[in-house]
């Protein structure tokens, strides 16, 4: 039985945190809530935080008002938040729709701007609120069932292996390689019929990962089907697993300086991975993405006067940048966060030194 913090005002929100006591009670689980804390040898907000890190897992109900302030500027609810921030718990966050008061307007951003890893639904009334909060505290524990980051990282490694993706002409170039596992795992039938090959294609080419001048050769194996086309290959797996590899070579003729080899456009890497992950985007699972080959490469725009030479870069050949995240629902407006984010990294690892 999972021990359910419930975190929101008080007063004039009774119907709400009832609707949301029933929802964890439905479910086998534990509500902690205030109003059932009794006489406590401290002060209330003391109670409030030592609850939340009791907790197993910390629901935030947001409505119009901010409620009271212990601290100026600061109230009760955002106290139990940074508690369960601090306390590295499930966050599930849930926003009532229309307007709301200033300081509870920024506390909601806050709130938004946390993104390391937390539902977040709307709700209109009690009973669009119950039925958030089963759904997010049902897909949290789809979430604690995936299987661990250490297997999915050998099973990308050993799936990019098994689909032929390190052999390519183009390998040595800096290249994409997307991964994505569903979680739970989920039996999909591999057909390699012309047709469902064209289709596929036809898709990746609207999601802008290859052109149709270029076609397509069909691959595939006992477990798996793909197919490769200039610079970008493709397999999927019949666990559900998708592997993508697109190159990251950028035309030389866009640099007047010649330098533009030593350099991986940003805005190429970030379109080419948005592509990748809205091709799987909904269910939820684990997602890879990893830059390769970037051992002699920047990942900017070279300057537009060099001035005095260009660096030349260098980094360890075993620097290759891989962020793996589990991401339990992946609609594509939280995949396009985690593609953000990644690329944020990216840059921190590969930017080009700046000249005074």
């Amino acid at each position: 039985m999972r021990k359910i913090f419930i975190s929101s005002v008080v007063s004039g929100f009774e119907p709400y945190r009832e609707a949301a006591r029933e929802a964890c009670e439905l479910l086998g689980d534990r509500p902690v809530m205030c109003e059932t804390f009794g006489a406590r040898p401290y002060a209330s907000e003391v109670a409030c935080t030592t609850e939340v890190e009791q907790s197993d897992v910390y629901v935030l109900l947001l409505g119009e008002r901010f409620g009271f302030e212990p601290i100026p500027g600061k109230s009760v609810t955002q106290q139990e938040f940074e508690a369960a921030v601090a306390a590295r718990k499930p966050i599930l966050a849930f926003v009532e729709s229309g307007p709301k008061e200033p300081k509870q307007e920024a506390f909601q951003r806050v709130v938004e701007d946390y993104s390391a890893g937390f539902f977040r639904d709307e709700f209109t009334d009690p009973h669009s609120l119950g039925t958030a909060i089963i759904r997010g505290l049902r897909q949290l524990e789809q979430a604690r069932s995936a299987i661990p980051e250490a297997e999915f990282s050998q099973l990308v490694q050993d799936r990019f292996a098994a689909a032929n993706m390190v052999a390519r002409g183009f390998q040595q170039e800096p290249s994409l390689a997307f991964a994505f596992l569903p979680q739970p795992a989920r039996r999909i039938p591999i057909r390699d019929e012309q047709t469902d090959l064209d289709q596929l294609f036809l898709e990746l080419h609207q999601l802008g990962l290859c052109e149709l001048r270029s076609g397509f050769d069909p691959s595939g194996g006992t477990h798996y089907r793909g197919l490769t086309s200039k610079n970008v290959q493709y397999a999927s797996f019949d666990d559900g697993f998708v592997a993508i590899s697109a190159g990251l070579e950028n035309p030389r003729s866009r640099d007047p300086h010649g330098f533009q080899f030593m350099y991986v456009d940003p805005a190429l890497v970030q379109q080419r991975a948005l592509a990748a992950a809205h091709h799987v985007a909904g269910g939820g699972g684990w997602f890879s993405l990893e830059i390769r080959h970037m051992e002699n490469r920047w990942f900017g725009q070279p300057a537009r006067s060099p001035g005095g030479g260009v660096q030349m870069p260098f980094h360890s050949t075993s620097a290759n940048e891989v962020v793996r995240d589990l991401l339990i629902p992946a609609p594509e407006a939280r995949v396009t966060v985690w593609v953000e984010d990644v690329m944020h990294r990216f840059a921190r690892n590969y930017a080009p030194p700046r000249h005074e």
